[in-house]
This record gives C-alpha cells, sequence and structure tokens, in this order.
C-alpha cells in the first residue's frame, strides 16, 4: 500500500471545515466513503483508551460514531444535519456559551453598576452589571470530540470518490491546564499555491476569517475593545492568526517548507483553552470557505 501525503500531493477530499455566519456554528462535512471505510475501525471505539480517558476527566456520558443514524461524538456534541451536500454528511456544530449571565442576579463586583469606584469598567462583569458564571462542559465536549473524530481521519486507507481536493486537516488535543487547547495540522499543496497567489504583492489579511473569529469568541465569552484578532496571508503562501490571549495562535510550523512547490505543515502558541481551539479552528473554516469559493471548488 503507498502513502500519500497531503503537503507534497493533492488527496481526494475526505472532510472539509465550513461556517455557518448565520447561525454561528461550525460544519463538519465527511465523505461517504470516509465513513463507510471507518465503520468497522471504529466499531468497538466507545471502549477505546482515549474514550475513557476522556469520561473519565470531563464527565462525559457517552460517545457515539454512529453517523447513519444520529449525531456523533462525546454527548452527540456534533449534531447530523438534514442539509448534506451531495457524496458527504454534514455535522453541525452550535459554537457554545462558556460565560453565562445568571438571571436576576447582579454582578458581586459592581453590584450592578458595571463601574469600579474609580468610574472605570468593572473587570468581573466586563461592564454588564449582570452576575456571570462560566461553564465549560460544551466546550470540553465540542473539542474531545475533534480530538477523537479528526484523529481518525489518519486510518482512512483508500481515496475517496469526491472530486475536490482535501485543503488541510486538523488535529487537536483536549485536556485542562496550560496548552490544553492545543492543535496543529497540514496544509494541502492547492490550497498553499492559492495563498501564494493572493499574497504576491505582500500579506493580505483575511477579512472573513478575523470576522467569524470575532463572531465565535464573543459568543462564548464577554468581548472587549482589546481584544486582538487577526488572519493574515503572508506573502509566503502561509497564514497566521491570533485570538485572544498570551500570544495565542497559529503559525507555520517551518518556513522553509514555503519555499518549494508543496503543501506545509501549521502548529500553534499557547492555546490554553477550548474557546481558544474553537475560535482558531473557525477561522481555519473561513478561510476554506473562501479558498473553495475563489477557486471554484
Amino acid at each position: 500500500m503507498s502513502v500519500k501525503l497531503l503537503v507534497y500531493e493533492n488527496i481526494p477530499c475526505w472532510y472539509e471545515l465550513s461556517w455557518d455566519e448565520k447561525k454561528c456554528a461550525l460544519i463538519l462535512r465527511m465523505h461517504n466513503d470516509f465513513l463507510k471505510e471507518l465503520d468497522e475501525i471504529v466499531k468497538n471505539m466507545t471502549q477505546a483508551p482515549i474514550v475513557k480517558a476522556m469520561k473519565e476527566e470531563f464527565g462525559f456520558t457517552s460517545f457515539s460514531f454512529d453517523w447513519q443514524n444520529g449525531d456523533i461524538g462525546f454527548n452527540g456534541a456534533f449534531k447530523k444535519s438534514k442539509n448534506s451536500k451531495k457524496g458527504f454528511v454534514d455535522f453541525f456544530i452550535k459554537v457554545p456559551e462558556v460565560e453565562r449571565e445568571i438571571k436576576g442576579k447582579k454582578c458581586k463586583g459592581c453590584r450592578g453598576t458595571g463601574e469600579t469606584s474609580y468610574d472605570t469598567e468593572c473587570l468581573y462583569c466586563r461592564g454588564t452589571g449582570k452576575e456571570k458564571e462560566i461553564v465549560w462542559t460544551n466546550a470540553f465536549e465540542i473539542s474531545a470530540s475533534f480530538s477523537v473524530i479528526l484523529g481518525l481521519s489518519f486510518l482512512c486507507k483508500r481515496d475517496t470518490s469526491s472530486t475536490i481536493p482535501q485543503l488541510l486537516t486538523v488535529q487537536t488535543i483536549t485536556r485542562k491546564g496550560m496548552h490544553g487547547g492545543s492543535l496543529d495540522g497540514e496544509v494541502s499543496v492547492p490550497l498553499t499555491e492559492w495563498m501564494k497567489a493572493i499574497s504576491k504583492e505582500g500579506d493580505v489579511e483575511i477579512p472573513e476569517a478575523v470576522k467569524a473569529m470575532k463572531t465565535a469568541h464573543g459568543t462564548m465569552w464577554t468581548s472587549h475593545e482589546f481584544d486582538r484578532f487577526m488572519f493574515v496571508v503572508r506573502k509566503e503562501g502561509a497564514f497566521i492568526s491570533d485570538c485572544p490571549g498570551n500570544a495565542c495562535g497559529l503559525h507555520p510550523t517551518n518556513w522553509s517548507e514555503l519555499e518549494r512547490k508543496r503543501g506545509h505543515h501549521f502548529s500553534c502558541h499557547n492555546v490554553d483553552s477550548p474557546m481558544q481551539q474553537l475560535t482558531l479552528i473557525v477561522g481555519l473554516a473561513a478561510l476554506c470557505d473562501k479558498a473553495r469559493k475563489e477557486m471554484k471548488l
């Protein structure tokens, strides 16, 4: 069996990411051929060590990959859509609220005024005057589901019948604490060449990705005017992406890969939470949407 590598050659699409701005949701679109091949592999997935470990660490009650009959992932985090494209099955991933207002309760820090005694914005409620709670459950369900399901993607041994190429892959980890939302991946030759083409006159911002990241992060957490979001395609043909955090973002793993006509790898820096991880994945999904549209895929 020959081994194909995405950074060296075109491979028919087995999954792709997309962004639904109106519904504030990611879409994971997986090809039927890929899903059918995985059926045998994941038959006993509920007993796999990674699934058991995730359940134990985060308290998840279930994991499913019964894609023909319904939702998949931990606690059904990926909702099966009825609006799938021909040859693919779509799963709808609603961006969760992590920071939630507690109805009827005033912020303990400012007693509902939204300000400190120095007439500055209250740091606890970000000026809303509302008491809030932090609920990570849904964010961890989504992140852990990505970690398991996208990890399965490398077990596909045959090309799919798709007529469009795989644009990129994403791998995630899910754990509590520093670097607990880390992610990396591969960028295909076609996507790398497209990025080189649009940035040949110099670095180019991808406003669609920035907007999507702001929307997603703002849904999960109270936005602030000083929050930093960036998604730029460099003239070398690679993206750099930032979101709120301590120098949190994505970048090429090895810039020298971009000197040749091939794809490349990307990795992350200081991605500590599933919220940051999902924000960056949303940016990648919006980039792919733009690329597919302009490449007419």
